[in-house]
């Protein structure tokens, strides 16, 4: 295990000492013990951050692998969705009745729960890349819908 230069698996006081060599630490939930003993250089954040927190921590040069878009952050950063966000959330567009239509980017791949809200303008929906669509509902009052693309 002394070949590894990152860890695959989240680590303990005890399963550390299995890595001696970590350079790169990957973090797969906020609960994981974080080591900071003067080998590492980098950390690799698995676990969900909104983007206001990625854009606070961003300096850090650590990397954030689900990056989350949330109603807050729209109304803070606006409607365009940053490219480094991989999920809209809860409620995103939640009573948004100006949106009419809508191209969901390539990099989300997921939709959270009530994302459409009584979004009661919304009638066109491109979606190019969603591998998760909360088994939940995204649509509440649903919107009439003209046209839904998905490729």
């Amino acid at each position: 295990m002394e070949r590894f230069h990152f860890n695959p698996i989240p680590l303990n006081e005890y399963s550390r000492r299995f890595f001696p060599n970590i350079e790169t630490f990957h973090i797969y939930n906020k609960k994981d013990k974080i080591f900071n003993d003067g080998r590492i250089f980098k950390y690799v954040i698995w676990y969900t951050i909104d983007y206001s927190t990625y854009l606070f921590e961003k300096e850090q040069e650590n990397k954030y692998k689900n990056i989350e878009y949330t109603e807050y952050d729209r109304k803070s950063y606006g409607n365009t969705i940053p490219s480094e966000v991989k999920l809209l959330g809860y409620g995103y567009f939640e009573y948004y009745n100006e949106l009419t239509s809508i191209n969901i980017p390539t990099t989300i791949n997921e939709l959270g729960i009530c994302c459409f809200y009584k979004c009661a303008s919304l009638t066109s929906m491109n979606i190019d890349n969603i591998q998760f669509i909360s088994e939940k509902r995204i649509f509440m009052n649903e919107p009439v819908l003209f046209s839904f693309e998905v490729p």
